[in-house]
């Protein structure tokens, strides 16, 4: 056999080598390149979650920090009310017991006259 044959032979069993080398590490990479793509996705999925999670939790806190400036409000107004009825019902009082006041004065008024028809 000639130098050149054999030389081909063993260049061809070299370059089939490393072709196969070549095929294996791209079909290698590929697979890695999809397990990343498909853990990205995931992350993706999973960042999204947390986001829908904290605007959940930020919309739930300003309801609750408006509930309680509500609330705060509610109860200023209602002591304010409690007051107004605490005044009313004291008026009340001292209008009921205005005959019996009345009364009074009237007879008062009545004996310091007749004390004054007896002093003359």
């Amino acid at each position: 056999m000639e130098t050149s044959a054999i030389l081909g032979y063993i260049f061809g069993a070299i370059l089939t080598l490393v072709n196969g080398l070549i095929l294996f590490n791209l079909k290698k990479l590929s697979s890695e390149i999809e397990e990343t793509k498909t853990e990205i996705k995931n992350s993706n999925r999973r960042i999204e979650i947390l986001e829908q999670r904290k605007s959940d939790c930020q919309r739930d806190f300003v309801s609750a920090e408006a509930w309680v400036r509500d609330s705060a409000y509610t109860r200023q107004k209602l002591d304010q009310l409690l007051e107004s009825v605490a005044s009313l019902t004291g008026s009340l009082k001292v209008i009921e017991q205005m005959p019996q006041i009345c009364g009074q004065i009237a007879r008062e008024a009545v004996q310091q006259t007749i004390k004054a028809m007896r002093d003359k």
